[in-house]
């Protein structure tokens, strides 16, 4: 999945430690995928991933 939104500089502490967090999940969400292809690899299994979009639109008038 791609991330097409911008994280804009925080404006207090709050603001940066929730997108710190964000940012450091989207690391362990994407290092686990990595791994578990990695091991499907070695096992010889068929993982088959589905990506939902997490932005369907930034036109509000598309909805």
């Amino acid at each position: 999945e791609v991330n097409y939104m911008n994280r804009v500089a925080s404006r207090n502490p709050f603001e940066l430690i929730t997108t710190m967090m964000s940012f450091i999940l989207d690391r362990i969400e994407n290092q686990n995928i990595r791994i578990g292809k990695l091991v499907a690899n070695q096992k010889n299994a068929i993982i088959n991933l589905f990506y939902t979009p997490t932005i369907l639109t930034t036109n509000s008038l598309i909805f």
